[in-house]
């Protein structure tokens, strides 16, 4: 009786009746969130250390004191912007802050690539240093909030299983044209050679970065159910921000999430902020060669999502299908690692485009079902603190994509100012390391592991098709 009783449950409370025009705004949300992390993991290491020639050891300093602050800004703006407002009434508690900070995420990208005191960067550095430090610490204080706030409407808006599997389906769609976008555009409006293309090229990244955040506006509005609810659960004050961060830490199936999550961005963001290096030092290639892999990548990933979103309804187990696309995507990145020719880099793109789609649907739905778990546990509406605690430790993963590449070209011997195999040819008596470093933190460390945190997913979580279905249940009784 106990089970037809939450069936009834799953399959009237929870259900929500959004348009697939909502649907496909939302996939641009995610569309936004991607294509930023593209450009700026594909090119901000990359144009820093070859186009400005600033130091690599003053990039990786840089990027650790923005990590220290990363530290403390995304748990602590997460959980002072996660409450009611005198604007919560009329336009919810999650879409005024929103509508304010995704601007502010554009502009601050744009001024990231136009540094000051270029021309004196080897006397003299620290204008230039400076700059990439703050600008990295300003976009990421408006990117906490904004992500804050999108990633929470999520669960709040789109209730049902059934619901969440097809928004996500059609936004993955979406989302995954973003990644080669990212890639494929910024070559088109660069050359690598002259500095003087960059604030075009990043100019227009921007652009096409608000376009897609005024898109995606209509999906992330608080509709009057959630404000409703808001208002009838305000925050709770009794809760301090060290307890909610220390009951994130006991929170074992997040923890678990964290894990094949940060091994998945661990992977992609080491792909794309090594693609440059690939490209013009392992394959001597040209601009248009980016392009001509990420058209590449663009089919297996078109190619790829009717197959997943099949897989994803036919398949009702959760850990048992991410622990499988975990592991198919390490085998999807092989081929990468030996790459030497176009040609081969073309197919090895096609084939990780393929193998990439099903974490790309699955991810987003083990956190959701994590945060309402632990929800549960503490009987209030605490998703602020998880999300920040969460969105800290997956950008702590970019950092460390950014100190292997940092200590790989350390200890290789990679000369700062060349952007293609022929210059630094000239100048270093040998390019095996060199090459051999990029193969190394381009596909190789990631894929290890990435490999480890799938083993540890699928020994240790405990997500069954039952305990999702009690999750869903339980959190409907408590009317979050």
């Amino acid at each position: 009786m106990e089970n037809e009783n939450q069936k009834n449950l799953l399959t009237e409370e929870y259900q929500t009746d959004h348009s697939n025009l909502t649907r496909v705004s939302y996939g641009f949300y995610s569309f936004f969130q991607t294509f930023l992390g593209t450009v700026f993991g594909a090119w901000t290491f990359f144009y820093y250390e070859t186009a400005v020639g600033l130091d690599t050891g003053l990039i990786l300093l840089a990027l650790v004191l923005y990590t220290i602050w990363d530290a403390i800004n995304d748990p602590l703006l997460s959980y002072l912007t996660d409450r009611n407002t005198k604007l919560t009434k009329k336009w919810g508690r999650r879409f005024p802050w929103i509508i304010t900070t995704m601007p502010l995420v554009c502009l601050m990208l744009y001024l990231l690539f136009i540094p000051p005191n270029l021309a004196n960067v080897d006397t003299n550095p620290w204008p230039v240093f400076f700059w990439l430090l703050i600008m990295t610490c300003a976009l990421d204080s408006f990117l906490t909030i904004f992500i804050t706030h999108t990633t929470a409407v999520f669960p709040e808006k789109f209730r049902s299983h059934e619901d969440r599997r097809m928004t996500k389906s059609i936004g993955t769609g979406i989302e995954m044209l973003a990644l080669p976008v990212g890639m494929m555009v910024p070559p088109m409006l660069v050359q690598v050679n002259d500095i003087s293309t960059y604030p075009f090229m990043i100019g227009v990244c921007a652009l096409i970065l608000l376009i897609s955040g005024l898109i995606s506006l209509p999906s992330l509005k608080d509709d009057k159910y959630m404000i409703q609810k808001h208002l009838d659960n305000p925050h709770r004050k009794e809760m301090t921000f060290m307890e909610g961060l220390k009951e994130v830490f006991k929170h074992k199936n997040l923890l678990i999430y964290l894990v094949i999550s940060g091994g998945f961005s661990f992977l992609t963001n080491s792909l794309t902020g090594s693609v440059n290096y690939m490209v013009f030092f392992l394959l001597n290639g040209t601009e248009d060669t980016v392009i001509f892999m990420f058209s590449s990548f663009l089919a297996g990933s078109l190619i790829s999502i009717p197959f997943w979103s099949k897989l994803c309804k036919n398949q009702k187990d959760l850990k048992k299908t991410l622990s499988i696309g975990g592991f198919i995507l390490v085998i999807g990145a092989i081929p990468m690692m030996f790459i030497s020719n176009i040609l081969f880099a073309t197919i090895a793109m096609f084939v990780l485009g393929f193998t990439m789609g099903n974490l790309w649907v699955l991810l987003p739905l083990c956190f959701y079902i994590s945060m309402e778990e632990f929800t549960i546990r503490l009987g209030k509406n605490e998703k602020g603190i998880v999300i920040g605690v969460s969105t800290f430790l997956l950008r702590f993963v970019n950092i460390l994509q950014w100190i292997v590449i940092s200590l790989v070209h350390i200890t290789t011997g990679f000369v700062e100012g060349y952007a293609s195999y022929d210059e630094m040819a000239a100048v270093v008596p040998d390019m095996k390391p060199i090459l051999f470093g990029i193969r190394l933190h381009s596909t190789i460390i990631p894929a290890i592991v990435l490999a480890i945190c799938t083993l540890i997913f699928w020994k240790k979580s405990n997500l069954t098709p039952d305990r999702i279905d009690e999750i869903k249940v339980e959190i409907e009784k408590l009317g979050f």
